[in-house]
């Protein structure tokens, strides 16, 4: 699931890093 930049700031590092 790629998320865009925007939603990557709401969710937290670890969350965006993950993915």
């Amino acid at each position: 699931m790629k998320q865009q930049p925007k939603n990557v700031r709401k969710m937290i590092p670890c969350q965006w890093m993950v993915i």
